[in-house]
């Protein structure tokens, strides 16, 4: 079923998808900080999460989903493509979550 993967490329996706959540954390973090000074969320999907079940939430759904989806992609279509998944999001998030720092000032 899981594809016959070593224990370093289960290593370095674990580390991978650590890398997303942490930096998922950080644009979590800043996306706070910007609402309570009075900047609105960019995405509409979030924004209307956020109405409806708040930003904690919202960001707990979103990591897990990365992870789950991560975790697919390395088990059962390709270890390579999972752990270039998960480090795509790491630099996506750390992206925005920068971004978002920038318009706090």
């Amino acid at each position: 079923m899981f594809n016959n993967m070593s224990d370093t490329q289960s290593f370095v996706l674990f580390c991978s998808i650590g890398a997303a959540i942490v930096a998922s954390l950080f644009d979590c973090y800043y996306t706070g900080l910007g609402i309570a000074k009075g900047l609105k969320e960019a995405n509409p999907i979030n924004a209307w999460l956020f109405a409806k079940i708040g930003q904690a939430l919202t960001a707990f759904l979103e990591i897990a989903a990365v992870i789950w989806t991560a975790g697919l992609i390395g088990g059962f279509v390709s270890m390579k493509g999972g752990i270039a998944y998960a480090l795509r999001i790491a630099g996506l998030e750390t992206y925005m979550a920068i971004r978002g720092k920038k318009l706090l000032g």
